[in-house]
C-alpha cells in the first residue's frame, strides 16, 4: 500500500497550522523531536491501551526461569527486536502465544522478512503458534465478495443470525476449513463471537503458511523446560519437546475502555 511506518516513536502533540494542515509532533525513532505535516490525521489507537503482559497461569515467569526470551506483541517497536525475532524464526525456534489479527499480522511480517532477507534460510523459517481455542479464519476476498462488505451487512443481523452465518462460512469456505484443520482437533473452536473479531487473512499468507507448515498450530503450552516447550497437542497429552528461543505473547489488552461507546454499525468510537 506504500505506507511508511515509524516504529518506536511517541506522538507528543497534534495541532493545525495557519493553512489548515495538521502538524503531528513526534519524538523517538532515533531522530529526537520531529514534525509530520498532513492533510488528515486518523487516531487509530483502539479502545484498550494496557497490554496483558502475562497469562493467567504465569507463563511469562516460567519462560524467564527457563531462559527463554519473552516479549509482548506491544513491545515489537524497534528494528532490533524485529530483526531478532526474524532471525530466531529462521531457525524454527520462535513461538507466538495467541492467534488474533495482530498475532497473524506479526507472523506474516516475520515470515515475509525471513524469506526476503535470505532465500536459503527463509525457506526453512517456521513459527509455532500456541492457542487455547481456535478462531475462524476468513480470506479478505473470495471472488467478488470482500470480507469488509460481508461484515458490514452481517452487523445488521440479529446476534443469533450472526452466529449462524459465521459458522456457515467457517465450514463452507475451503481456506477457512483448511486453517481450522491445521490445529489439533481436541481444541475448542469459537462457539460464539461475543463481540470478537474473526481472524482476517488479508493476503492469503496465513492459509499458505499453515498449509506449508511455516506456521505450526499447537494447543496451549503444557510444560516449560530449559529452552524447550511442550505443547498440549492431544487432549490432556503433551507432545514432544520443541526447541524455542523466543516467545511473543500476543495476549491482547486489559478490558479498560478509554472511549464512552462504540457505534455498532460503523465501528467508530464515539
Amino acid at each position: 500500500f506504500g505506507i511508511t511506518t515509524d516504529r518506536n516513536c511517541k506522538v507528543k502533540k497534534i495541532s493545525r497550522d495557519k493553512e489548515g494542515k495538521w502538524l503531528v509532533e513526534c519524538f523517538g525513532n532515533g531522530c529526537g523531536d520531529y514534525v509530520i505535516s498532513a492533510f488528515a490525521v486518523v487516531v487509530a489507537t483502539g479502545k484498550h491501551r494496557t497490554p496483558k503482559l502475562d497469562t493467567d497461569d504465569n507463563l511469562r515467569e516460567k519462560l524467564s526461569k527457563a531462559n527463554i526470551e519473552t516479549i509482548h506483541s506491544s513491545e515489537l517497536k524497534d528494528e532490533e527486536t524485529w530483526a531478532r525475532a526474524t532471525s530466531i524464526a529462521r531457525k524454527g525456534k520462535l513461538c507466538v502465544v495467541g492467534f488474533g489479527n495482530s498475532a497473524s499480522d506479526i507472523c506474516t511480517a516475520i515470515l515475509q522478512s525471513a524469506s526476503f532477507d535470505s532465500d536459503s534460510e527463509g525457506s526453512s523459517s517456521r513459527i509455532h503458534v500456541a492457542v487455547r481455542s481456535v478462531p475462524p479464519v476468513f480470506p479478505r476476498r473470495r471472488g467478488f465478495f470482500r470480507i469488509d462488505t460481508i461484515g458490514y451487512f452481517t452487523r445488521w443481523m440479529p446476534f443469533f443470525l450472526q452466529e449462524i452465518f459465521v459458522k456457515f462460512l467457517w465450514k463452507v469456505l475451503p481456506d477457512s476449513a483448511e486453517c481450522d484443520a491445521s490445529f489439533p482437533a481436541h481444541l475448542p473452536r469459537w462457539n460464539k463471537l461475543n463481540g470478537r473479531i474473526p481472524l482476517i487473512d488479508k493476503f492469503g499468507q496465513v492459509t499458505s503458511a499453515l498449509r506449508t507448515k511455516r506456521l505450526i498450530g499447537h494447543g496451549p503450552v503444557n510444560r516449560v523446560m530449559e529452552k524447550e516447550l511442550i505443547f498440549e497437542d492431544g487432549a490432556g497429552v503433551g507432545g514432544p519437546p520443541t526447541p524455542i528461543d523466543m516467545v511473543i505473547l500476543a495476549t491482547g489488552y486489559k478490558k479498560e475502555c478509554i472511549v464512552p461507546r462504540e457505534d455498532r454499525l460503523n465501528g467508530l468510537f464515539l
